[in-house]
């Protein structure tokens, strides 16, 4: 198949991402909020590169599935940023009065 091999490496590339997630409640402020900025140009990046597979012709349904599965990890990283973000912007400003 058509890219295979370099589909697979970016699936495995976007769930080792993920091993970090428990670092985000550690970091400031300024640090979450570049990892958020780098998780979403990620997100773009890799969505480019699957469309580009998809013109060369990969299987249909293996990049539906690379799509489903990198999706869904760089949310759930996303989503864990925002989440430490909020709760560190709560901690250091909102709680301070």
């Amino acid at each position: 198949m058509d890219g295979l091999e370099e589909i697979r490496d970016l699936i495995t590339q976007t769930q080792l991402r993920q091993s970090d997630m428990t670092k985000f409640k550690t970091m400031s402020i300024e640090e979450l909020s570049q990892r958020l900025r780098e998780a979403i140009t990620y997100e773009q990046e890799i969505s480019e590169e699957l469309e580009k597979f998809e013109k060369k012709g990969a299987s249909k349904d293996v990049i539906d599935y690379a799509k489903f599965v990198c999706k869904n990890s760089t949310q759930k990283q996303i989503l864990a940023i925002q989440d430490a973000y909020l709760k560190e912007l709560d901690r250091k400003y909102l709680r301070q009065k």
